[in-house]
């Protein structure tokens, strides 16, 4: 039992560079960068509070995901395993590839109420977890533990968001914000290796900057994108150049700061852009009204 919790060694007879170049990709879906967009997307393009939601899904399972981690501490196999040298020196239990990919898709699937949306998240999640034991950066047990921690935190999802309606949306902005701020202080405190919490914890940044942001389209922006067959398309466009360009024009200036400081205003100013500026970009520029 325990070999098959944690050997990885049967997946070298079953690489070729074809399967290579298929799980490579399966993986990246599990990454930031690919993140990053997806939530903006689905904000402005489907539905703003379904991602809202998710959004606070997503960052709040990071969270447990980088804590559990740096907590337990479990190596990741062997160096020699290793096709993916995304993960750096992190720990390996639980997977954030897989509780992440769960909780994302399936949070999606359970927003949408549509059989397809399940079928697709299905396979993507099967995809990205398989993924992570074929690039020999997670065992099974990893994954196992990473899809156990998704499911309750979908559980809970449920429970708070979808089951009643969203209770969030009663709950005032500043209640919410005063929460993340104390969040924050209780896990800088309890983080077990401070060294490796700045990036996690600069998600709450993040997060603090969507809310406030979300808020603000709300209450002064409200868009609805054009009903068009290029409304869509171009504001996707608008939203991601604008949010390249904001990077670039901070870099210089946060790289002045202290690389705690950089990253919080960095992750604030993304989420308060993703929520509230794109959005009134469109309407500036005609694409929503």
């Amino acid at each position: 039992m325990d070999n098959l919790l944690h050997d990885v060694s049967w997946v070298i007879p079953l690489r070729s560079p074809f399967l290579t170049a298929i799980f490579e990709g399966f993986t990246w879906l599990g990454y930031a960068t690919f993140l990053m967009m997806l939530l903006p997307l689905g904000y402005w393009l489907w539905k703003k509070n379904a991602f809202t939601r998710i959004t606070v899904l997503v960052v709040l399972s990071t969270l447990l995901n980088g804590f559990l981690k740096d907590y337990w501490q479990n190596p990741r196999p062997d160096a020699l395993f290793r096709l993916d040298p995304g993960v750096g020196e992190s720990f390996g239990m639980p997977s954030g590839h897989a509780q992440i990919a769960a909780t994302l898709w399936f949070g999606l699937a359970l927003e949408a109420r549509k059989k397809w949306v399940w079928i697709l998240s299905t396979f993507l999640v099967v995809g990205i977890c398989c993924s992570r034991i074929y690039l020999g950066v997670h065992d099974l047990e990893d994954v196992l533990m990473g899809l156990f921690l998704a499911f309750l935190s979908l559980g809970l999802y449920h429970w708070v968001f979808l089951r009643n309606g969203d209770t969030s949306l009663r709950v005032p902005l500043l209640a919410q914000l005063l929460a993340l701020v104390f969040l924050q202080v209780i896990l800088h405190a309890i983080w077990p290796d401070s060294k490796n919490s700045i990036e996690v914890l600069a998600l709450i940044g993040f997060l603090f900057g969507w809310l406030l942001g979300a808020q603000i389209e709300r209450t002064s922006i409200n868009f609805v994108l054009l009903n068009n067959s290029w409304s869509r398309p171009v504001a996707a466009a608008i939203g991601l150049i604008g949010m390249v360009a904001l990077l670039s024009l901070f870099k210089p200036l946060l790289g002045m700061l202290e690389p705690i400081y950089a990253a919080y205003i960095q992750t604030t100013l993304i989420g308060l852009y993703m929520a509230a500026l794109a959005p009134w970009l469109f309407k500036l520029l005609g694409v929503s009204r």
